[in-house]
């Protein structure tokens, strides 16, 4: 993660904000839920370990369906974890759909996801 943060201050966002905690069960580094945040309110992407105070979205999901969310950007399956309550929201989910509803993925966010799963001990072909 510290690896990542040094590029941060370059990452700019443009899209909607949005302060968001991630839980995420069931991964590979031990038993209790990783804690992470994403934060873009201040035009740039933050993200790390930890909570944010006041977010505006908590979401809860898997390791697996955290992969196929922000990584592998999945919209199919990520649509069916929800329908069926793997994924669940807490706060402003609106914040979240037009966050999500961007798919012009610039080539600056899809170098960072390639960062970030450079940066994984895990096969690049998920979890």
């Amino acid at each position: 993660m510290e690896e990542l943060r040094k590029d941060q201050p370059e990452f700019i966002s443009t899209g909607p904000q949005l302060r968001m905690n991630v839980k995420i069960s069931g991964h590979p580094f031990g038993d209790a839920p990783l804690r992470l945040h994403l934060d873009n309110a201040q035009g740039r992407l933050l993200f790390g370990s930890g909570a944010l105070e006041g977010p505006d979205l908590v979401l809860s999901t898997t390791y697996d369906i955290a992969w196929d969310l922000f990584l592998e950007q999945e919209p199919e399956g990520v649509m069916e974890a929800f329908m069926i309550g793997d994924i669940m929201l807490q706060g402003d989910v609106v914040k979240l759909i037009a966050a999500f509803a961007r798919q012009d993925a610039s080539a600056q966010t899809l170098d960072l996801m390639d960062k970030v799963v450079g940066v994984t001990d895990l096969n690049p072909e998920g979890p």
